[in-house]
């Protein structure tokens, strides 16, 4: 999911680039060009891999157009069949060779790597779910402007209305989900979860529509309310970045932009991928990563 950054987004598609890879990129409707940026600067960065244009939608920051987007990158990808499908932002790269990535994923082949995160937060982030939040897909926008903050009162106006009426989302679904779980809402699940999470479109909307930033709460739900948490790999409440295998740091940003100082502690990462990069903040910490992995293999010295 991309949205910015293109030139960026083109190194990191280079990164991921491989006989054993298919790439389907989702280029936000609010983007000019997005399909000739697609054409001319995204395509022209893969040799080895099959790369699709998904059909666009206007996504806005925590509304549930996010959770549609995921979902629509797996229904373009599950009829090939892969063995994992992950979740990356433009944002991202990959910490390690794509060799070592296949190797990790199929020696642990099976295992669905979704982030559960600590009592604590899980616990926190209850109102976005038990709440009707009004007018998220306006104000997912980001636009500080009159309308914004009209539309902003309302919201939280609703919201302490149904704080007093003690309105709960979760009565009248409890058909669909028991329990809910949150945690980050990037992933690496299997062929059989994906084709479940699918499956199961109808009844995410009915639960999530009109939330906020439960992006980072289906996933962990609808795997946590099915069979497939057996499979779970990290199993512990601790929002472990290993549960993941990606290297995201929430203590210094929301998340940390890793910059060049950062680069000994990202190679010596167990993790597969890390987020975020900016090469407005930093690009030199990009082109050690590109130059690292894609010229030099993954055994290079520091």
């Amino acid at each position: 999911m991309a949205h910015t950054q293109f030139q960026q987004v083109a190194k990191l598609v280079r990164l991921i680039d491989n006989e054993e890879n298919d790439i389907y990129l989702h280029i936000d409707k609010k983007v000019n060009n997005a399909r000739v940026i697609f054409r001319d600067i995204i395509e022209p960065a893969v040799n080895k891999s099959h790369i699709y244009f998904v059909p666009q939608n206007n996504v806005h920051w925590g509304a549930y157009s996010q959770i549609k987007t995921e979902i629509d990158l797996l229904k373009v990808a599950i009829p090939n069949k892969y063995q994992y499908y992950h979740l990356l932002s433009g944002a991202d790269l990959p910490l390690k060779s794509q060799e070592y990535i296949h190797n990790f994923f199929s020696d642990n082949q099976g295992k669905e790597f979704v982030q559960l995160g600590t009592k604590e937060y899980i616990n926190r982030t209850q109102q976005r779910y038990r709440y009707y939040w009004i007018f998220q897909e306006k104000l997912g926008t980001g636009r500080q402007n009159i309308l914004y903050k009209i539309l902003n009162r309302l919201r939280y106006g609703t919201v302490l209305l149904q704080t007093l009426f003690k309105v709960d989302r979760r009565k009248k679904n409890e058909d669909v989900f028991k329990c809910y779980y949150s945690g980050a809402n990037w992933f690496s699940i299997t062929h059989d979860f994906a084709n479940y999470v699918v499956s199961k479109e109808r009844q995410i909307q009915r639960v999530f529509n009109k939330t906020l930033c439960c992006d980072e709460v289906f996933m962990q739900t609808v795997l946590m309310n099915s069979k497939f948490k057996d499979n779970i790999y990290h199993k512990a409440l601790d929002g472990s970045s290993l549960s993941i295998m990606r290297k995201i740091d929430w203590e210094r940003g929301g998340p940390y932009v890793w910059t060049e100082k950062d680069f000994n502690e990202l190679i010596d990462s167990n993790c597969m991928f890390a987020r975020k990069f900016d090469e407005r903040v930093d690009p030199k910490i990009i082109e050690l990563l590109y130059e690292r992995i894609l010229l030099k293999g993954n055994n290079c010295e520091k």
